[in-house]
């Protein structure tokens, strides 16, 4: 479905006060109010209303309904019967809700921009609001009013001060204004424009810091990178300083070698020549002997 025109969506018991705001918003309305509650009149001709308790997802709900009308509510009264000793519990039963996505739904405004939000429903408000953010439909919305208290009302209901903070999260911002009932007002707020400049900035700041982190950490593993290979290199270096000192010593051990030969062949050449006189003068004295043996053979003859 194609987007339309913006909306302002009430949300609960239609009180005086955001009827109110109804009739001063030129803004077609939608305006979702509980079960016996006040049946909306003297509305504009652009607002349409459908009845309906509302919850973030839609389910079965403990319904309860006190002797005012405007104080029904899908959670269990706390500080509300202290704040208010009048009221009191009338009845409790199991009722069927309807999501909200799904109400926006059937009243064809599916796709629709909500430009402003009324929550009467101060024991859903915070539930539906965080709905609204998870969907995306909060970014929308420049005016919201919800219905709180300093005082927890209703189980799980958050008070007042912890409503305002959340909002402020949201990027809104609180109205001051003089509440009818300050024990059970309906607080304003307004977007504040500068939190989408500043949710920017934040997020570029985020973004600057992570890749000051990835660069240094890039830097460190250099580094450490470098390190190594210098550490490597020194490594090397001296293996082969040791190396060439190997060398050196081979080098001077072949000359010793080289020269313990030389000599070694030079003696052995020295024997040689005495082996060979030697020999020589062994055949000169057999030959003499022989002579010798001769000549005494022929005397004796």
């Amino acid at each position: 479905m194609s987007e339309q025109a913006p909306i302002t969506l009430h949300i609960g018991p239609l009180r005086e006060e955001s009827q109110r705001l109804l009739q001063q918003h030129t803004t077609p309305a939608l305006v979702v109010y509980p079960p016996h509650s006040k049946v909306p009149t003297g509305m504009p001709a652009n607002v349409r209303s459908t009845t309906a308790w509302v919850t973030p997802n839609g389910s079965e709900r403990s319904c309860y309904r006190y002797s005012l009308a405007d104080f029904n509510s899908l959670a269990e009264a706390t500080g509300l019967t202290q704040l208010y000793p009048g009221v009191s519990l009338q009845e409790c039963q199991p009722v069927e809700t309807q999501a909200l996505a799904d109400i926006i739904d059937e009243q064809g405004a599916k796709n629709t921009p909500i430009t402003a939000l009324v929550i009467e429903q101060a024991d859903q408000a915070k539930a539906l609001l965080e709905t609204l953010q998870e969907q995306g439909a909060l970014a929308t919305v420049n005016h919201l009013w919800v219905r709180t208290s300093p005082v927890r009302l209703y189980t799980e209901m958050p008070v007042q001060q912890t409503l305002i903070e959340w909002c402020e999260e949201q990027g809104f911002e609180p109205v001051e204004e003089e509440a009818e009932d300050p024990e059970f007002c309906l607080q304003a707020f307004k977007r504040n424009r500068l939190h989408s400049a500043l949710n920017e900035a934040q997020q570029q700041n985020s973004a600057f810091k992570k890749k000051i982190e990835a660069l240094t950490a890039e830097r460190d593993e250099l580094s450490n990178t470098l390190a190594a290979t210098q550490k490597e290199a020194s490594g090397a270096q001296e293996e082969r300083e040791a190396l060439r000192k190997q060398v050196q010593e081979l080098k001077q051990h072949n000359q010793q070698l080289s020269n313990e030969s030389s000599e070694t062949q030079k003696k052995q050449h020295q024997l040689e020549i005495e082996l060979e006189r030697a020999e020589a003068q062994l055949e000169l004295i057999k030959e003499l002997l022989l002579k010798d043996k001769l000549l005494s053979s022929q005397a004796g003859s």
